[in-house]
């Protein structure tokens, strides 16, 4: 996708599809918590339109980056057409996704095709645009984990902050390093695929940075999990160390403490639970 910034929705639609745009249609849709979400017809073409605040377009610029970094990889994902923004809004057009039945190998082909993206190993560093670093529990405690634990600081009680400033100190305990940088989704979760018309996982709303891909892992058990199959053709395609459960236990805290400060208190019990267990 062009990374030009068009000034006004019109002239971005009218870049996608090829032409000057001065009738078409905007049918809110489900687009989840954070944007509005749109279709938009114009003549015979659809196409998916999320909308916020003018303020949040570097929020789009960052989900087409990823959108493009994860194309042409193992899994389907969707594609970013375009950026606009105007006085009071910034806007990401993605092409419009038929959805379909799931295929009979649907959960085992997904979790294959996962660990594919996971194990293209071609990058050098850990991190995404300037934050970058050449130790993986180094950038995931400074970049990832001590900035949610700053964040969500007010939420927490004394036992929990101490138990947060033990962790920090202690990640070597627990986590390790992947043998290289691998490509991750960033918030792979039950909402953020859904089913192609092919009946495979297509890839929606992702926050790619190169870390481990044991955090999309983690991710993915939360809020409901995936399949028994995924799992297990995950781990066939590539097999884990000793121990994981407990890393994805202690992964999935950055996730937590994001809804923590996005949702409020019904995400505190278990941002404590963990943070005493490998803190206290």
């Amino acid at each position: 996708m062009e990374k030009i910034v068009h000034p006004s929705l019109d002239a971005a639609l009218g870049a996608v599809v090829g032409h000057a745009v001065d009738d078409y249609s905007l049918t809110p849709v489900s687009g989840g918590d954070i944007n509005e979400a749109f279709a938009a017809d114009i003549g015979a073409t659809r196409l998916f339109i999320k909308r916020n605040r003018a303020a949040r377009l570097d929020d789009f610029r960052y989900e087409a980056s990823s959108l493009a970094a994860l194309s042409g990889g193992a899994l389907e994902t969707a594609r970013a057409l375009a950026l606009a923004r105007d006085e009071s809004h910034a806007y990401l057009i993605l092409e419009w996704l038929e959805r379909a039945r799931p295929n009979t190998d649907f959960w085992p082909r997904f979790g294959a095709g996962l660990a594919a993206c996971h194990l293209d190993l071609s990058a050098s560093r850990y991190g995404w645009g300037e934050n970058r670093g050449d130790d993986w529990i180094s950038y995931f405690r400074d970049h990832r984990l001590h900035v949610q634990l700053e964040t969500n600081w007010t939420a927490l009680d004394a036992s929990s902050r101490r138990a947060a400033d033990r962790l920090l100190t202690r990640l070597e305990d627990t986590l390790a390093a992947p043998t290289r940088p691998q490509l991750v989704h960033g918030d792979l979760w039950h909402g953020n695929f859904l089913v192609g018309a092919s009946g495979k996982a297509v890839l929606i709303d992702p926050q790619c940075y190169y870390g481990h891909g044991e955090v999309d892992l983690a991710m993915s058990r939360l809020f409901g999990g995936f399949a028994a199959d995924f799992y297990r053709a995950y781990q066939e395609a590539n097999p884990a160390e000793a121990e994981l459960d407990m890393r994805l236990d202690l992964y999935s805290l950055v996730p937590l403490l994001t809804h923590l400060h996005l949702f409020g208190a019904a995400y505190l019990d278990s941002c404590r639970r963990i943070l005493l267990r490998y803190g206290g």
